[in-house]
Formats: C-alpha cells, sequence, structure tokens
C-alpha cells in the first residue's frame, strides 16, 4: 500500500546517502523535499479524496497544448484552480506562464489572483518563482501589484535570496516608480551596503543603477563611495562601480572618480582580478586622464604578463606580448619559483 512505498522509499533513500559527503546528502534531501513539494506528494499522507495529481506527462501536455494554440480555453479551465499546485511543479510552472500568455488579461488576472497569500513562498521557490516573473511582465500593474505588496517588509531577505531577487529584478525593471516598488526599494537600500557585496542581492542593485530613479540611484553610489577602492576589488560590486560610472549623474560619478581616477590607482587595479575591471572602464572615462593611468600600466607591464587576467587586460588594451613571448614569461617565472624552493 502507500505507507509500505513511502517506507521502502525512504530506506532507499538512506542507503543512498550512506556513500554519499554529508553535504551531498543534504543536497540530495533538499532536492527530493522540493520534488515532492512541486507534485503535491506527501511522505506522510496520500492525496486527499478529489485532490487532482498532476504528472509530469500531463504537465507536459498541457504545457504544449496552451503554446500550440490548441483548445487553449479547456487548457485553461484545466489551470483555473490550480494555479498554485502547478506552479511548484517543474513542469507545470511553465504550463501556467503559458496560460497567462494566452488568455485574456481579465482571465490572465484571475490566475495570478490564486496566488495571493503565496508571494513569499513562491518568490523563494525554484519553480514558482518563473510565474512569479511572467505575471509582473505580463500582466497589467493593477493585476500585478500584489507581488509588491506582499514582499513589503522582507525585501532584504528576498534580495539574497537564489530566486528571490529575480522577482525584485522584474519589479524595479517595469513598475519602479510604482508607490509599492518604490518602498520596496526604501526598505532595500537602508542596506545598500551589505546588498552590494551580497552574491545575490549585487543583482538587485544593479537593476536599481539601470532602472531605478535618480534618487535611488543616488543612494546607491552613495554606499559604493563610502570605501570606493573596497568595493571595485569586491567579486561582487566592482560590477556596480562599473554600471554607477554608466547610469548615475555626474556628481555621484566625480565622488567615485577622486578615489579611483589617480593613474596610480588605475594601475593598482589592475592587478587585481576584479578590480582589472573597474581600471579598464576607467580608462573609457572622459574626465581620466588616460595617457597617465597607461604609463603607469606600462610600468607594471612584467608583473600583469605572469597573471591569467593581467594577460587578458594587456591584450584588451592593445599592449599584450605575442603568445610565444608570453609563455616564456610564464615558464621563467615558475623556474625561478622552483629554483627558490629548493634553496
Amino acid at each position: 500500500g502507500y505507507g509500505s512505498e513511502v517506507a521502502q522509499g525512504n530506506v532507499l533513500e538512506q542507503e543512498e546517502q550512506q556513500y554519499l559527503t554529508s553535504s551531498a546528502a543534504r543536497r540530495l534531501r533538499r532536492k527530493r523535499a522540493q520534488e515532492r513539494a512541486a507534485t503535491g506528494v506527501s511522505t506522510n499522507k496520500p492525496a486527499a479524496v478529489g485532490e487532482v495529481t498532476f504528472s509530469e506527462e500531463m504537465c507536459g501536455a498541457l504545457k504544449v497544448q496552451l503554446e500550440s494554440g490548441d483548445r487553449v480555453e479547456d487548457a485553461v479551465a484545466r489551470v483555473r484552480g490550480q494555479v498554485w499546485r502547478l506552479s511548484r511543479h517543474p513542469v507545470g510552472c511553465r504550463a501556467v506562464q503559458a496560460a497567462l500568455e494566452r488568455c485574456s488579461g481579465y482571465e490572465a488576472s484571475e490566475l495570478a489572483a490564486e496566488l495571493r497569500g503565496h508571494v513569499l513562498e513562491a518568490a523563494t521557490s525554484p519553480h514558482a518563482n518563473y510565474v512569479l516573473q511572467k505575471v509582473i511582465t505580463q500582466l497589467s500593474s493593477a493585476s500585478s501589484n500584489f507581488v509588491a505588496e506582499e514582499l513589503l517588509g522582507s525585501a532584504a531577505r528576498i534580495a539574497r535570496h537564489r530566486f528571490g531577487c529575480r522577482i525584485l529584478c522584474r519589479l524595479v525593471e517595469f513598475y519602479a516608480k510604482r508607490d509599492t516598488t518604490q518602498q520596496l526599494l526604501d526598505e532595500l537600500l537602508a542596506e545598500a551596503s551589505d546588498l552590494c557585496c551580497h552574491a545575490f542581492g549585487h543583482h538587485v542593485a544593479q537593476c536599481v543603477l539601470e532602472h531605478g530613479s535618480e534618487q535611488q540611484r543616488q543612494r546607491v553610489a552613495a554606499a559604493l563611495s563610502s570605501n570606493a577602492m573596497a568595493f571595485a576589488t569586491h567579486r561582487h560590486a566592482t560590477y556596480l562601480i562599473e554600471s554607477a560610472l554608466d547610469y548615475c549623474s555626474e556628481e555621484d560619478q566625480v565622488l567615485l572618480l577622486q578615489q579611483l581616477a589617480h593613474p596610480a590607482t588605475i594601475a593598482s587595479l589592475a592587478l587585481h582580478p576584479f578590480g582589472c575591471f573597474v581600471a579598464r572602464t576607467l580608462l573609457q572615462h572622459a574626465k581620466v586622464d588616460t595617457e597617465s593611468a597607461l604609463a603607469h600600466i606600462r610600468a607594471i607591464k612584467g608583473q600583469l604578463e605572469q597573471m591569467k587576467h593581467g594577460q587578458r587586460f594587456l591584450e584588451e588594451l592593445g599592449l599584450a606580448l605575442p603568445q610565444s613571448d608570453v609563455s616564456d614569461v610564464m615558464s621563467e617565472s615558475s623556474e625561478f619559483a622552483h629554483q627558490a624552493g629548493q634553496q
């Protein structure tokens, strides 16, 4: 019966995990938990009587039917009332997205309304987050505003989430001027400095620089200007420095340039694996003394030639050695290090 099947599955899962590292076992458990949640399968009890169960094949057929335009009304009728359930399914979420694209604006609003009360969970779901993104990009402001409303109070947490950051990015791209989005950004930009350095949060900061208001851009720029060199050499924040030099006001750019545009500073940035991207952007900026900066870079050319990122940087500037000469330099450097180790 159902109970024995679950018990057998649990035993097999435990046996399989004996041969995995602890971290791999945790990933496996999370993956299987997500799969069970997506398909509506519970490890404790069977589906309730009358509850619709969607297999991968059924979801796939529904998706194909909607995308092909064949009997769309029938397909939408099957989605209606099941939006939240389908949204958590790896294939079902695609069927919901197709339904939102195919049906009328009024019908799409009705389908989207089934996600009310589930936005926080959907934003962090590996599958439902795509449905939320489609709601934002496909529906009118009035029909999609509930997404931002339910995120209020959780903006910082969602911005730092692998999937949640995408929802905030879409809101900024499509509805940056909407009151609820403005409230979300006010909440979020209170932590701008930390956001700029976060693996996922920096994507939201990037969207603010590209699509936000002048005041919102200024808040990101102010955070970056608090220690421009540290941000310029940070794995994630380095891209934001580049964007700020493109999208921010002249005044905000000057604050960054005062810390970064000195020729010696640009050369120092070129030596750094992340700072070199900012160095390249600075060399193209109208307010930078490019000739002096290039002179400093030529002075450290030997150091750059011994680094992979340095070689690429020199190639972009047209200062690279022929490949055979670079190989000789690297070989000599390796031989010297070897000899030093023997002494």
